[in-house]
């Protein structure tokens, strides 16, 4: 036994957890469901207890990190696990007919404070919303179809950043972003116009810096192509993210500031 699994032992003899109400009575009835009238019992019983090491395994995965605090932090340590605050895939929704697609996964932010509560609302009535009114626009016999993923594209002991992307198909296709932000120092969701003073012109030295970093990029590819006129602006809900390095990165729906081809520009 090496020193983890000691200090998980030690850990959890101190903090004796209750097991989760009613558990007993579900692998009651678990083990009953698997008795059987086998042919052969001495193949059976092997199998039998093969199913129970897996299902007591696969319970104190699940039970020990949600009852035992210690624990849980210690698992952060186990290769392959990360961190047990993380971001799974609530939803997986899928739905095809002979003109049309839909695949979208829905994320929820687990242990991740009041933030991160907020985070799971608005990202799943975004995404609701987005299949809902595909759903209505899918009544004509074209093709169409739409994608919805998400991404972490910042996670730091700071920042978090989750980003949902989703792509309609139409013949041709468009592609939206928006991105969540999460202080993690303050358990507050972020938007661009918070991370700066009232009256700072934050908006204003933004627009500027895109517009001389569009025109290098020009310069330096002839074949970009961005068209930042007078009439382009930040917005206060702009999209985008600390990077790793806690850099902000502006990022802009397809067709906003430059060509299609461009996709959506950071």
């Amino acid at each position: 036994m090496d020193s983890f699994d000691e200090e998980l032992k030690e850990r959890a003899k101190k903090e004796q957890p209750a097991l989760p109400q009613g558990y007993e009575e579900r692998m009651r009835r678990l083990c009953n469901s698997l008795v059987d009238e086998p042919k052969h019992p001495k193949r059976f019983n092997a199998a039998c207890r093969r199913r129970w090491i897996a299902a007591a395994a696969a319970a104190l995965f699940v039970i020990l990190p949600n009852v035992s605090a210690p624990a849980a932090y210690a698992m952060q340590e186990i290769p392959l696990i990360g961190s047990v605050v993380r971001v799974v895939t609530l939803r997986n929704y899928f739905y095809q007919d002979e003109h049309h697609q839909i695949s979208a996964q829905t994320p929820e932010l687990q242990q991740a404070g009041n933030a991160g509560e907020q985070v799971n609302w608005k990202a799943g009535q975004y995404i609701d919303d987005l299949i809902q009114t595909f759903r209505q626009e899918c009544e004509n016999e074209r093709y169409q179809g739409l994608d919805i993923t998400y991404e972490v594209v910042t996670d730091t002991p700071d920042w978090f950043a989750l980003r949902v992307d989703m792509v309609e198909s139409a013949g041709g296709s468009r592609q939206r972003t928006r991105i969540y932000n999460i202080d993690k120092n303050t358990d507050q969701l972020v938007t661009l116009s918070s991370l700066f003073g009232e009256n700072s012109g934050y908006a204003q030295c933004l627009k500027e810096e895109v517009q001389k970093q569009a025109a290098q990029q020009m310069k330096d590819d002839p074949a970009d192509e961005y068209f930042l006129n007078e009439t382009f602006t930040i917005e206060a809900d702009q999209n985008f993210y600390r990077n790793q390095e806690g850099l902000l990165v502006l990022v802009f729906d397809e067709y906003t500031i430059a060509p299609g081809a461009m996709g959506s520009p950071e």
